[in-house]
């Protein structure tokens, strides 16, 4: 039996068609995938603490399609479909049916799985909008649980410090204890004064010596258990003098040489003083002149700074005034492609219903035409039973034959007739699909427009915003972004030149206090010099107008006097830092301690500041995706309608069934 094959390759096109759709919508899904996967990538890692499911899933790879497309059958010739078996294997199964339909239950596998797919990126999308919401908690609950981690550190680590703490301050007393325990040498003998008094040094020094490594031990171990090395610590040695100074030994004879010196000293020390005087009077105007210097640049500091602040609105008014004419260009461009668009959309839709208009009359048509041919189907059959028996059976045979000639005419119309509409329902499909795309486009289009327009009305509310701000300061004529980035590159340069002055000023302010200081100190050493130097003068002068004796009693008890004062300085100084112990040694380390226990807030912030990051990008992709996802799922549910739902029953009727 002959087929006509054209009529039966109308039906391998429109399969054709529906995989070709097919394929389109899993690239485009793939595509739109692969699209909010890029986009949520940078909050993959700060967020990874929320664990939340609609987030870990857009940033999975795409649901896998090639092998299941690459399995479905396609003719060898897919141009002509010239190939035995392009069109069918068996007489009465199309080559796309498959054994047992099997090729198209994979067609449905797909539609279907590609709708779940669909409907799978729209709820995460709309999942996705509490995402930031999810963040806030479980940054919460992060920040909760890193608290409670850290109290319980530092309870742990407070608990093992107190006694580190405490024996620091027993060592510290046993240490001044110890050295205030030397007992105070005899000198009231000159000739044994000087050997008694270096005996008294060396053991002052050894005891400290002595007791000096366990403080140290005991401060290193405190620091060693805050992770960290000590910020001070004590000299190795006690900053003592070893020898009495010659004047406090011997009381010098009228006219010797040690006498006319400490005299020549005297008036030197006189003459130093003078001019240190002079030098302290010099260093003090120099302050002044500075201070003013520095309150003069610091007053210019802030004018340029204010000059600065004014300059970053006028460049923020000249490139929001830049942006908004770009945006109206924007506009004026998106207006000429939404009339483009509208006029090739009306053309689609004009083409799509004179399609309909035609498949209406093909509809028609072909009911006509079945009726006709089921009326001489009954009409041959009252022919076939009403045979003559004896005469006009010539007459009979030629009515029936022309009979079944009008009806084999009629029968070949109608399949070509059916043929067409077939063939302008594969084209109402494609048109279809081009309607859908036209209307996705112009959606697209008329979103570019809402968001330009918003995005205008933005930039004139901060272009007013910036222009009320200014106030005077605004410019009187349009200045470029050029211009104002100009501007404000030569203020930033003059307020680090005025930086760079006040660092100069700061400078010399600090070289001039160092002087200061110098100065001080060496006036408080002329000091201690001119009263050891008054008093070698003062005993010779003892020893010429009261005797010897008299002159080393009074020797004597400077010596003392001055041994005291010089041993009580230094132990004075000694006890002040072991005092101190505590605020040196003991609070930095706690504050170590307290500063290594507390909370981490690094993962909360970048959870949090996901967080906020995450609702725009959403939004975004909420936007641009989801009017995607409803246009191909419009494109899946007219392949289930058109193709899946009625392939069986029509492939059946096809081979006449």
């Amino acid at each position: 039996m002959a087929y006509d094959l054209a009529r039966l390759s109308s039906y391998v096109r429109f399969y054709q068609t529906v995989v070709n759709q097919l394929v389109a919508a899993w690239q485009n899904l793939e595509q739109l995938h692969l699209t909010a996967k890029d986009a949520l990538a940078p909050l993959a890692e700060p967020l990874a603490p929320v664990a939340y499911a609609p987030l870990l899933a857009a940033l999975s790879d795409p649901a896998p399609s090639r092998e299941a497309i690459a399995a479905l059958w396609r003719p060898v010739d897919e141009k002509d479909l010239s190939d035995l078996n392009d069109i069918y294997e068996v007489a009465g199964r199309f080559g796309f049916q498959g054994e047992d339909n099997q090729n198209l239950a994979r067609v449905q596998v797909l539609v279907a799985t590609a709708r779940n797919e669909i409907l799978g990126h729209r709820r995460r999308l709309a999942d996705l909008r509490e995402l930031p919401n999810a963040a806030r908690a479980a940054a919460a609950r992060l920040r909760a649980e890193e608290e409670a981690r850290a109290s319980a550190e530092r309870a742990e680590k407070m608990a093992a410090f107190g006694p580190l703490a405490e024996t620091v301050v027993t060592r510290a007393k046993q240490t001044i204890d110890a050295v205030r325990a030397v007992p105070f040498p005899d000198l009231s003998d000159a000739e044994t004064a000087a050997e008694e008094y270096r005996k008294y040094a060396a053991k002052l020094d050894h005891v400290y010596q002595t007791c000096l490594p366990f403080l140290r031990k005991a401060i290193q171990n405190l620091y060693t258990f805050v992770a960290a090395e000590p910020t001070a610590s004590w000299p190795d040695t006690l900053p003592l003098t070893k020898e009495l100074p010659p004047e406090l030994v011997t009381v010098p004879p009228a006219g010797s040489g040690e006498l006319t010196q400490a005299r020549a000293s005297l008036t030197a020390l006189a003459e130093e003083e003078i001019q240190l005087g002079r030098a302290r009077d010099a260093v003090s105007t120099a302050a002044a002149r500075l201070e003013g210097e520095m309150a003069a640049a610091q007053m210019k500091d802030a004018e340029v700074g204010q000059e600065i602040t004014t300059a970053h609105a006028i460049l923020d008014l000249a490139a929001a005034s830049e942006q908004a004419e770009l945006t109206r260009v924007e506009l004026e461009g998106l207006a000429a492609q939404r009339a483009s668009r509208v006029e090739s959309a009306g053309a689609v839709l004009s083409k799509q219903r004179q399609i309909e208009a035609a498949i209406k009359l093909l509809e028609d048509e072909l009911r006509r035409r079945h009726a006709e041919l089921a009326a001489l189907e009954a009409q041959l059959v009252e022919v076939r039973k009403d045979e003559p028996v004896l005469f006009g059976k010539d007459e009979w045979r030629s009515k029936v034959a022309a009979m079944e000639e009008q009806k084999a005419q009629q029968q070949a119309a109608y399949g070509q007739r059916l043929s067409t509409l077939q063939q302008f329902q594969i084209d109402h499909s494609s048109v279809s699909v081009e309607v859908q795309t036209e209307q996705q486009k112009q959606a697209l289009l008329e979103r570019q427009i809402a968001e330009a327009q918003t995005k205008s009305a933005t930039l004139e509310l901060t272009i007013r915003e910036i222009g009320t701000k200014l106030g005077a300061a605004r410019p009187s004529r349009a200045v470029s972004a050029d211009d104002a980035r100009k501007a404000l590159a030569s203020l930033q340069q003059a307020k680090l030149g005025v930086a760079e002055r006040m660092e100069a000023l700061k400078a010399e302010m600090r070289r001039q206090k160092d002087e200061a200081v110098r100065v001080l100190n060496r006036m408080k050493q002329i000091a201690v010099e001119r009263q050891h130097v008054t008093a070698m003068v003062q005993s010779a002068e003892t020893a010429a107008t009261q005797g010897r004796e008299e002159a080393l009693r009074q020797l004597a008890r400077e010596r003392r006097a001055g041994v005291e004062r010089h041993v009580g300085e230094v132990l004075a100084t000694l006890e002040k830092s072991i005092a101190h112990v505590g605020p040196v040694f003991i609070d930095p380390a706690k504050d170590l301690l307290v500063a290594a226990t507390e909370p981490k807030a690094e993962v909360t912030a970048r959870v949090l500041e996901a967080a906020e990051a995450a609702a725009p990008v959403v939004e975004k992709l909420s936007k641009e995706l989801d009017p995607e996802l409803l246009a191909q799922d419009a494109t899946l549910g007219q392949i289930q309608r058109e193709f899946c739902d009625v392939a069986e029953a029509a492939c059946v009727t096809a081979w006449g069934g």
